[in-house]
């Protein structure tokens, strides 16, 4: 255990160590031609490349030369693929652990209701909500308050720092006008109707475009997580409906038998074929998915409906030969290792061969 929270700790520092070093590294080379060639203070520079990172773009610095506008092209997907992405990992590392507990807190508050299905008289099974939208409210709220809490913060800062600037005709930065600004540069609109003219409204700037809109990518990556646990506990809920029906026995008979046509009813069924059976009628496997391990079952030399395990390697065996074409195709690397089949195996006393 103590291994595995040191191996944590020190992924997460290489995690944060690299979106540093990389962010970094990316203002300083990207600002260079900007302060020499177009005459940016470094502070303009810096905080115009986050502005581009960050795919705000407000438009209050912009190149002006047709080889500035090239090189802002190129820079502007090193950062998306390559630089923005590594510091959002790294954000991440701070807020998922809030995000958790504050769903958890959400849990001790609102007490999710268990129930048990296998009848051994302990609750197992936490059931769902009811609609989605309450689903996703729950799920995603500690995430969207943690987004919105650093807007107000920010918000107050811009109010403090820009108050006396603004637009023209204005007294400044009011704070309504200030959240409105962190609201659409967090949503990476940034129409840049309201113009920051103080250097430590940039630097200011810098800490709220790059924590806001990775903030906002956690936010659209947990609705989409959440959006797959929903349907997977929407399959759950379902296979549990299934099996209120008043011909569900008939069912599970009626498939044990389709598959072993020597069953026999009355003398009972062992339990392979009843959890085999509960699978199918529940909705977890679907019958057609194994009609073809029956045919190799099938196919087996069997003694009294049952095969040896030399049996087994033998049809395990021809199974990977006739595979083996099939999966050379594929040129991923690691679907490749998976295709690998060894030139010559002896099962059973035989040979089978690859060819």
């Amino acid at each position: 255990m103590r291994m595995l929270d040191f191996l944590q700790k020190y992924s997460a520092v290489v995690v944060v160590t690299k979106a540093i070093i990389f962010t970094f590294l990316y203002c300083v080379i990207g600002s260079l031609p900007f302060v020499y060639e177009q005459g940016l203070s470094w502070n303009e520079a810096v905080y115009f490349m986050c502005v581009t990172m960050s795919t705000v773009g407000y438009g209050d610095f912009s190149p002006t030369t047709p080889a500035l506008r090239l090189f802002t092209i190129l820079w502007i997907f090193v950062a998306i693929v390559g630089v923005f992405p590594l510091l959002t990992n790294a954000i991440v590392l701070f807020t998922e652990g809030l995000n958790k507990r504050g769903r958890t807190l959400i849990e001790m508050i609102i007490k999710p209701t268990f129930i048990d299905v296998d009848g051994d008289g302990v609750k197992d099974f936490k059931k769902m909500e009811t609609y989605a939208a309450t689903f996703y409210a729950k799920n995603m709220m500690p995430a969207t308050m943690l987004w919105l809490a650093l807007q107000i913060i920010c918000a107050g800062g811009f109010h403090a720092i820009e108050g006396a600037k603004g637009l023209p005709g204005a007294d400044g930065w009011g704070y309504g006008s200030a959240f409105y600004h962190c609201l659409v540069t967090a949503t990476t609109v940034g129409y840049g109707d309201l113009s920051i003219a103080t250097d430590s409204g940039r630097i200011w700037a810098c800490f709220h475009i790059l924590f806001s809109v990775a903030m906002l990518g956690e936010l659209v990556s947990t609705f989409g997580n959440l959006r797959e646990e929903w349907k997977e506990k929407r399959g759950k809920m379902e296979r549990l409906d299934n099996k209120m029906d008043s011909e569900f026995a008939d069912k599970m008979i009626a498939c044990i038998e389709d598959f072993d046509s020597s069953a026999a009813s009355a003398a009972g069924f062992d339990q392979m074929q009843f959890v085999l059976s509960q699978l199918v009628q529940s909705g977890v496997v679907a019958e057609e998915d194994l009609k073809p391990f029956q045919s190799i079952f099938d196919t087996a030399q069997q003694t009294g409906g049952k095969i040896s395990r030399a049996q087994i390697e033998q049809s395990v065996g021809q199974m990977q030969v006739n595979l083996s074409p099939a999966l050379k195709s594929l040129t991923h690397p690691c679907m490749a290792s998976h295709a690998k089949v060894a030139p010559e195996k002896v099962v059973a006393g035989s040979a089978v061969s690859v060819q």
